[in-house]
């Protein structure tokens, strides 16, 4: 897949988590929900199994394949690292957005959500260059 695809992929997946299941009470709320799972769920199936990883070494030399192998794991940080983002993004955004929030519990949620955040923003990074790294050799 193209590094256009995956960023469609993610784009999709982030905007579907903005879903306020606590105050949004409305008859379209169950539909936003499965949304955002079926999109968070189908992030994860684009993992490359290693089953597949091996088949491959067969038609790769020795350094190629190490790049892939390389490839294949930092694709897999970087789609973890979005689900999990994700799913915090998803849990912590209407707790953040309550009036009703204390300020030291809407600080505790941000923060462990910029957590979630840096964790993908260098899980993607470290998998563009690896992208980039393969495409340009």
């Amino acid at each position: 897949m193209t590094k256009e695809n995956y960023q469609n992929l993610e784009d999709e997946l982030l905007e579907a988590a903005n879903v306020d299941d606590i105050h949004d009470h409305s008859a379209t709320m169950q539909g936003k929900l499965n949304k955002f799972n079926v999109r968070a769920n189908n992030i994860l199936k684009q993992k490359i199994s290693k089953k597949d990883l091996h088949k491959e070494k067969k038609f790769l030399t020795s350094s190629d394949y190490q790049k892939f192998k390389e490839y294949s794991n930092n694709l897999d940080d970087y789609l973890s690292a979005l689900y999990d983002y994700a799913v915090k993004y998803q849990s912590n955004t209407p707790v953040i957005n309550d009036d009703k929030t204390s300020q030291s519990t809407k600080d505790d949620y941000q923060k462990e959500l910029d957590q979630f955040k840096s964790k993908f923003d260098n899980a993607k990074e470290k998998w563009s260059s690896s992208y980039d790294s393969i495409m340009n050799s």
